[in-house]
């Protein structure tokens, strides 16, 4: 798969088309003197990949630029031109006022002179069930019997500076549990990431058993040494019982009457 095209329904936005058959870059010529602090920075390069992202049908909230600054955004349709492993072109259509729903249209055409289509195979779905229909677009062999899907792969795919500082590890993870991006990444590298899953799951299970044999012991004010001198005196007793109760069957009613 390959990012094919990105455009709008607005005529401020500066439409693209990527070079399917080499390299991409986003260059700046920066003409302006040093007194008027503008530089190569700023360019919108971050603000193009949380595009991409979110025509990849990442879910926005408000710390979005397109929800932050909705106002200037509400009227924009965004459409991102997929070149498919099948050889088709797949135009995925969102826009940020509906930005929930989502739709799509396979071709085998590249669109002419950045017009969308008018007929789409799948209209205004909603977003979570299009995450499902892109991933069978894509058909990611990858993926196949995982928990998780292409949406997973995306942040190693378009990375902020920040996600530089570690290979494995993106910056979105720092502060948070390994199981989610070690086992992904451990499919990644070729092992199998489910034993890793399944690992992680346990810890936390045998955590949650440590934790409930805590608060039983806070409950019931029972500690290891007053356990024990309960279980020593439980033993005790069943065994004095077991010495009356041998006596009792020894005992014949029977013999004493007749005496």
């Amino acid at each position: 798969m390959k990012i094919s095209k990105i455009y709008s329904n607005h005529k401020d936005f500066k439409n693209i088309t990527f070079n399917l058959k080499g390299l991409n870059v986003i260059y700046a010529d920066v003409k302006s003197t040093l007194s008027e602090k503008k530089n190569s920075h700023a360019l919108g390069k971050t603000k193009l990949t949380h595009l991409i992202d979110f025509l990849l049908l990442k879910e926005v909230n408000k710390t979005s630029f397109l929800i932050s600054h909705k106002s200037k955004f509400i009227n924009h349709t965004f459409y991102l031109e997929l070149y498919l492993n099948s050889s088709q072109y797949l135009t995925i259509k969102r826009t940020v006022q509906a930005n929930t729903k989502i739709s799509f249209k396979l071709q085998d055409q590249t669109t002419n002179n950045y017009t969308p289509p008018t007929n789409w195979d799948y209209k205004d779905i909603p977003i979570k069930t299009s995450k499902t229909i892109l991933s069978k677009f894509l058909s990611f062999d990858f993926f196949h019997n995982k928990q998780y899907t292409y949406r997973k792969s995306i942040n190693y795919s378009l990375r902020t500076q920040d996600d530089f500082k570690d290979v494995y590890k993106l910056n979105k993870f720092t502060g948070g549990r390994d199981i989610n991006w070690k086992p992904f990444m451990f499919d990644l590298l070729g092992f199998n990431g489910e034993l890793l899953r399944l690992k992680y799951d346990n810890d936390a299970k045998i955590e949650e058993i440590k934790a409930l044999i805590g608060s039983y012991k806070m409950d019931y004010g029972v500690n290891v040494q007053e356990r024990d001198e309960i279980i020593a005196e439980k033993s005790i007793l069943e065994n004095e019982y077991k010495d009356v109760e041998t006596q009792i069957d020894k005992f014949n009613f029977y013999n004493q009457d007749k005496k």
